[in-house]
């Protein structure tokens, strides 16, 4: 049976609650809970009235005779009974006074702090007072948890959760860190507060309108709110230390979070950057034998690999120069000073996760994050800047001199192919002649030429994934070369159905194959710069220039085609000299001529 009466896992159709108070007294009551939250009235972040819920409760009605000859005893005694509401509004305005006689209450009528009666949507009294602090204080948390102590479900209490699907999971050692309360997150895990509790409600993921996303741990909401005290209890503290290995539901652990809530401000920087660096050390001190910087998240992006996807610039570089002096947490260095006179330098650095010889290597994303806003920047941060200048000098640009000289033979040979190009009704029958075979070839050359361009521009498209407002910067040549392939398919598939229109697309491709060649001009330095002059004044003024234009055109083409529809109708009907009397200019009147010769001719 539980305490109203019912058998454990079960439930009846309506409730039955009895209230000593009359209708007046209670809203009395109510009145003064609502004007006791937070300031001047208003509720309190993750603070809503008592009885205010998501979805109404389902009626019930649960009898039970046993309570009700507790209660019968309790008001032979004259004990001070306490209702809910009396319980909210104590803890919300931390008068301690209100409670007193609280534990006799309990105690006679078996009751427990921790019973459903006295929390209203998981939410119960504690977090309630933990949520009012007054000056940083509110004695009735310390009143409440002594209570609970006596009654023997302090840890249950303790650890009582959000059940609302906003803020689901979130429990009074998370609100104690937010509010940044030492003192209480202290005396909350000394009662044995879960550090591994997670808050995994809606508002504390990552999301569009009001959210904050944290790690839904208490550890990774200390290292978020900047509060390094915090950290190190949670993790050093005697009853129960956190474990700053453990992810969250999306594997991210504190150091990514640290990551997504970096935000490239300066201030946000400093603080995250130093509390970055608090926990590796603190790690290392703790966990010789841990290396939390190489845990990998659900997407298998370790946090340098995170700050180089989501663009924060500043923690970016402080991890790929991070340098610490000390002998114990040495270590943990991606950059080794070797020697220093004045201001030159010598330094090594650790490409781990750097370079493209990994999966997910932060070059590759770099390279290919067409959605990062200052992966540029990024590129030009040492050691990315002299680890690209080495992979051009070494081989990069042997292949891609490769590439040019390959391009060149097939612009060439398409070139040549177009040029004498043969003349009847296609497809063209080949002789057995020597010029025959050469053109054939040429054929075959320029297909597989065009079927590998397509191929690799799909590719490329795949890997960069470019968004709609970044697809004509990021894959320009990328839609030329596809446009160029399309082109040339299109055109032999019309050549080979022996229709004439396969000629107009060849010669869109041969044109096409042209403006392509700028592409390999970024090769140089001194062409390479026009090169993107030009992609920059296409996407530009030219682009907004045609778009102009278009708009212009097809609007008079529209009505030129409507005025030469209107004379034609009329010089069918006979009656052009109608058209002839109502037309103004000169233009109208040139046309009503040419209709009437028109339909004198008919």
């Amino acid at each position: 049976m539980d305490r109203t009466g019912s058998p454990a896992g079960t439930s009846s159709g309506f409730s039955l609650e009895c209230d000593p108070r009359t209708s007046e007294k209670r809203a009395l009551d109510n009145e003064k809970a609502r004007r006791s939250q937070g300031v001047n009235g208003t509720p309190a972040p993750m603070d809503t009235n008592y009885r205010e819920e998501i979805e109404p409760p389902k009626p019930k009605i649960r009898i039970n005779t046993e309570k009700i000859g507790e209660l019968l005893r309790v008001e032979d005694r004259g004990l001070k009974k306490f209702s809910p509401e009396q319980l909210f509004e104590a803890a919300a305005s931390g008068d301690i006074m209100m409670l007193e006689g609280l534990h006799e209450y309990l105690h006679d009528s078996h009751g427990k702090l921790s019973d459903s009666l006295y929390a209203s949507n998981g939410k119960n009294v504690l977090m309630k007072a933990l949520l009012n602090l007054h000056d940083g204080k509110n004695k009735v948390v310390e009143y409440l948890l002594e209570i609970s102590s006596r009654m023997g479900d302090v840890e249950v209490f303790v650890n009582a959760a959000y059940k609302d699907v906003y803020y689901e999971g979130h429990t009074s050692l998370h609100i104690a860190i937010e509010r940044r309360s030492m003192e209480y997150v202290t005396l909350l895990v000394s009662k044995g507060a879960d550090v591994h509790a997670r808050a995994f409600g809606k508002f504390f993921q990552q999301q569009k309108g009001p959210s904050f996303y944290f790690g839904e741990l208490p550890l990774s909401l200390a290292a978020c709110t900047n509060q390094p005290a915090v950290v190190d209890y949670l993790m050093e503290n005697e009853h129960h230390p956190a474990d700053v290995r453990l992810p969250d539901s999306r594997g991210n652990t504190a150091l990514h979070a640290l990551v997504l809530v970096a935000d490239n401000s300066p201030e946000n920087s400093r603080f995250v950057t130093a509390m970055y660096d608090h926990i590796l050390a603190a790690t290392a001190h703790l966990h010789p034998k841990w290396r939390l910087e190489v845990v990998g998240n659900q997407q298998g992006l370790t946090p340098i690999q995170l700050a180089a996807k989501t663009g924060k610039i500043d923690l970016f570089r402080h991890i790929l120069h991070r340098e610490f002096q000390s002998g114990p947490t040495k270590h943990l260095s991606r950059k080794f000073t070797e020697w220093v006179y004045g201001p030159v330098s010598s330094s090594l650095y650790d490409l781990a996760y750097l370079d493209s010889c990994q999966e997910e290597s932060v070059l590759e994303t770099l390279v290919y994050g067409s959605d990062i806003p200052n992966r540029h920047e990024m590129l030009t941060i040492e050691p990315l800047s002299q680890l690209l200048d080495e992979k051009w000098d070494r081989f990069a640009r042997y292949i891609f001199a490769f590439y040019f000289l390959s391009y060149l033979v097939y612009l060439f040979i398409f070139t040549l192919l177009a040029y004498n190009k043969k003349g009847g009704e296609p497809p063209y029958r080949i002789k057995n002649t020597r010029e025959d075979y050469l053109f054939l070839s040429g054929q075959v050359i320029t297909g597989l030429s065009s079927l590998y361009f397509l191929i690799r521009g799909i590719f490329d498209m795949w890997r960069k994934r470019p968004r709609l407002h970044t697809l004509l910067i990021d894959g320009y040549f990328e839609l030329l070369f596809l446009l160029q392939a399309v082109c040339f398919l299109l055109s032999a598939w019309l050549y080979l159905s022996g229709r004439q229109e396969y000629l107009g697309f060849l010669v869109g491709c041969l044109a096409m194959s042209w403006v392509n060649l700028l592409y390999y001009f970024r090769g140089n330095k001194h062409l390479g710069i026009y090169s993107v002059m030009i992609q920059k004044m296409i996407l530009g003024d030219i682009m907004r220039f045609l778009f102009v234009y278009l708009v212009f055109l097809v609007g008079f083409s529209a009505g030129e085609q409507v005025q030469i529809n209107g004379c034609v109708r009329l010089a069918h009907s006979g009656r052009c000299y109608l058209h002839l009397l109502t037309c103004h200019d000169p233009t109208g009147i040139f046309k009503a001529a040419l209709c009437l010769g028109r339909s004198r001719d008919t």
